[in-house]
Parts: C-alpha cells; sequence; structure tokens
C-alpha cells in the first residue's frame, strides 16, 4: 500500500509513479512521526501531508504540465528553492502548562527540507489537551494550537473536534503500523531462533 501510494489523492500517484527530475517527495514521507504524535500531525498537517516537494519552479511547472497534459487532477508544490517559513518560538508558550513542542521540533527531517516543514508547522503549537491548549491560545496571537487528540484550537478562536465514527488507516498510522511490523518481525525472528535451539536440545 506504502510503495504504491494506496491512500494519496490520484495526482499524487500520478507525479511520484512518473519518476520526474527534480521531485523529493511527498511531506508525509519526508517526516518522522514519533509514536503518539500521529493523530496531532495529520490533524495539523491535514491536506499539506499530500503536497510534494520538489527542487525548483522549474520542477513544479514540469510536473503540473504532466498533470494537466493526462488530466490527472490538482495539486500544491513546495519548491525548495523558493519556499520560506515563518517560525513561532514564543518563550511564553514555551513556558506554558501543557506545553509539549512547537510543530516543527515534534517530527524529524533532513535539515535540507527545515524550510518546507517551517512553512507548514511554524506557526501550530502541540499540546497535551484541549483546556490547556484553550487557555494558551489566549496569550498568542496567529499561532494554531493542536492537541494530541487531534483538537484544534485555531488563531481566530474557532475550535475543531470530536472523533470520526470508524477509525480510517491514514498515513500516518500507515507509516507507524508498517514500524510497528517490521519490529514484531524482529520479535518473532528471534522467538524462533530461540524455539528452534530448544528443539534442537530436546532432539
Amino acid at each position: 500500500m506504502e510503495n504504491n501510494y494506496e491512500g494519496y489523492n490520484y495526482a499524487v500517484r500520478h507525479v511520484m509513479k512518473a519518476r520526474l527530475a527534480g521531485i523529493h517527495g511527498v511531506v508525509a514521507e519526508l517526516i518522522k512521526v514519533p509514536e503518539g504524535y500521529e493523530t496531532a500531525m495529520e490533524t495539523a498537517l491535514g491536506a499539506s501531508l499530500q503536497n510534494i516537494v520538489c527542487e525548483n519552479d522549474s520542477s513544479a511547472k514540469k510536473a503540473i504540465a504532466v498533470l494537466k497534459a493526462n488530466r490527472a487532477g490538482r495539486m500544491t508544490f513546495l519548491p525548495l528553492s523558493s519556499i520560506k517559513g515563518r517560525s513561532v518560538r514564543d518563550d511564553r508558550l514555551r513556558n506554558a502548562i501543557g506545553f509539549i513542542g512547537f510543530g516543527s521540533d515534534c517530527i524529524e527531517f533532513d535539515e535540507r527540507y527545515r524550510n518546507v516543514m517551517e512553512y507548514l508547522l511554524g506557526r501550530v503549537v502541540i499540546v497535551d489537551n484541549m483546556d490547556n491548549a484553550i487557555n494558551m491560545s489566549k496569550t498568542a496571537a496567529g499561532v494554531r494550537f493542536v492537541t494530541l487528540e487531534g483538537e484544534v484550537v485555531n488563531a481566530g478562536g474557532a475550535i475543531t473536534g470530536g472523533r470520526y465514527k470508524n477509525k480510517t488507516a491514514n498515513i500516518l498510522d500507515r507509516k507507524a503500523e508498517i514500524l510497528s511490523m517490521e519490529k514484531d518481525i524482529v520479535k518473532k525472528n528471534d522467538e524462533k531462533k530461540e524455539i528452534e535451539t530448544r528443539l534442537t536440545s530436546l532432539r
């Protein structure tokens, strides 16, 4: 599913499978999200998870030409040469109750994508729960607060929350599941070796 870009929109799949020069990858591919932060990051990034990072404006133009020629849909490209990131590093927020981290500090990525991640998450703060997010929103302007459970307190004061009836396998959860399965395979192989050793001994 991951290799075939299942769960991504058609335009993403079309561009990534075309293997065009200057295309670095989908945002979701270029970040590593710590366990427990998947819902918060999925919420904070939203549709931006499916944006494609490319080398420059020319790379973006060529990819868009391919999309247009094939009527394959529309999407957003983030050129490394021109994207500008803006970040909030307010000590009042850092010292507030419930503060977990500034958005771009809560994920891992190659440093060459710093501007892209600051552009996407530079004005996002991850908070432990909604009460603390609401309290923090009263002291900071132009910042979006996202809780670990996916509630959002927007810069203008609007609050978004709730839960879908069925939990769908979203992109970041799938990446976490793949990692968990890989660890499980290692563990099971170790157990298999132990059992085989015991079996040999018994024989």
